[in-house]
């Protein structure tokens, strides 16, 4: 037994492998340009800009077609980019980013970094208020109020 053992590649994933590899040499031709056009839809936005050609690229790779069969490429990779642009932000419309209250936090402290100084005092306000309410329920629940019962029968009972 060896420690390397070769595994030959069947037809068909040769051929898919050739296939990929001239969709890359073909959007590495055009990558320049893919990213100015991502950097002009998203504003200037860099980041988000080489985040749409990378998920151009994924798309790109993952469509299942012949590459000869594309007669502009510069027009269907910019279709696939503002299609794409366009699905980030019905995305983003439909589910707006909310922030988070204090208690969506896994701990007080990292729920009051995130706060600043002004709002850190209605931050305190609000653990008081929430401690009490916790204390009360405590007292309340319908746990402590077998237990306590327990306790006095016992207590009577003597």
């Amino acid at each position: 037994m060896t420690l390397f053992s070769l595994k030959l590649a069947t037809p068909d994933e040769t051929v898919r492998r050739s296939g990929d590899r001239l969709k890359e040499n073909l959007f590495l031709e055009h990558y320049s340009w893919l990213r100015e056009c991502a950097l002009n839809i998203t504003h200037g936005q860099r980041e988000r800009s080489e985040d749409l050609v990378h998920d151009v690229f994924l798309q790109f790779l993952d469509k299942a077609l012949d590459v000869a069969s594309i007669a502009d490429v510069r027009g269907y990779l910019n279709g696939i980019l503002r299609n794409l642009h366009l699905l980030q932000l019905r995305r983003a419309t439909r589910h707006p980013a909310q922030p988070l209250s204090l208690f969506d936090h896994d701990s007080a402290l990292v729920g009051l970094r995130v706060w600043t100084s002004a709002d850190q005092f209605q931050c305190a306000d609000l653990l008081v208020r929430a401690c009490d309410f916790a204390c009360y329920r405590k007292e309340t629940s319908l746990w402590s109020i077998i237990i306590w019962s327990a306790i006095i029968r016992v207590w009577k009972t003597g």
